[in-house]
Order: C-alpha cells, then structure tokens, then sequence
C-alpha cells in the first residue's frame, strides 16, 4: 500500500494535486493546514481514499486526532499543534503508544521528520507551501507484509 502524505499546504493545492497525479497512491493523508486543501485533493483524485485531520487553522469540529488502521498497521494522524511538537514530540509519542499505533504522523512544524524512537515512526511530511528550510516536501509511505517504510520526498512539481 502506497500513502501520500501533506501538511501545511495553507491553502495552495496545485503543487499537491500535482504531485498526487504523479505518483497514484492507494491513499491520500492531510494532516492540517487547510482541510479545505484536503477536500481539494479528493474532489481531483476522487477513486482515492482520503483521511485528513484539522490543523490550528482550520476552523472545524472535526477530531484533532485518528487512530487508523492501515495495512495491518495502526496509524495516529494529527496536526500536531495539540501536543505542542515545536517543543517537544514526548506527548505525541505518549498519545501514540497508547494508541498502539506503529507510526505517529504530524505536521505543524513545517519542517520534515522521519525518525524510529524505539519502534515508532515519527514522521512529518514538511510542507509543500512554506517550508522552514527552503525544500517543498510531501510524505510518502509503503506499507508491505506488516512493514513500514517511510520518505520525505521533493515535490516533483512546484
């Protein structure tokens, strides 16, 4: 299983939807920073599942969290702005173990992070509109027989 993952778009889709043509992933994940921009997305690639969760900016009810099954594996998608990431990942890392999630994806730092902590994947895409180091990134998953593999891809498209 192929995901496609964005964060902090803030309202810029083109680069997005580009980019999701480009590689046809068997699920497309936005974790925030406009959930417009996610609705975006699967109005373009409607045969494309789609899960998405809201950010700071985003005025809405929706939960700020999901625990997602996925592939065998469960997933905890948020923004991150609810467990203060730019200080710390230690009450993301909390909130997914207790989850039992296999993979922690956020974003709100708009910057991209791909480490194992003791057999979690802490993982945030970048972004693709505002990125603080300059890269316009997107997150690609694969999951396959039970594992995970994770990158932080250049956008083809900008």
């Amino acid at each position: 299983m192929r995901i496609l993952v964005f964060s902090d778009t803030h309202g810029r889709t083109a680069a997005m939807i580009a980019e999701a043509k480009l590689r046809n992933p068997d699920l497309l994940i936005h974790l925030g920073d406009y959930v417009r921009d996610a609705r975006a997305l699967s109005s373009a690639m409607p045969h494309i599942p789609m899960v998405c969760v809201p950010g700071n900016c985003d005025l809405t009810r929706d939960k700020p969290h999901l625990v997602y099954p996925c592939g065998g594996l469960t997933l905890y998608i948020t923004h991150g702005h609810l467990h203060h990431v730019k200080q710390s990942l230690a009450l993301l890392q909390s909130a997914a173990r207790a989850a039992h999630a296999r993979a922690a994806l956020f974003g709100h730092t708009h910057s991209p992070c791909n480490e194992d902590s003791g057999g979690l994947l802490l993982f945030n895409p970048g972004s693709p509109t505002f990125p603080h180091d300059g890269r316009s990134t997107c997150g690609l998953l694969e999951i396959e027989g039970g594992q995970l593999s994770a990158l932080v891809v250049p956008l083809s498209y900008r």
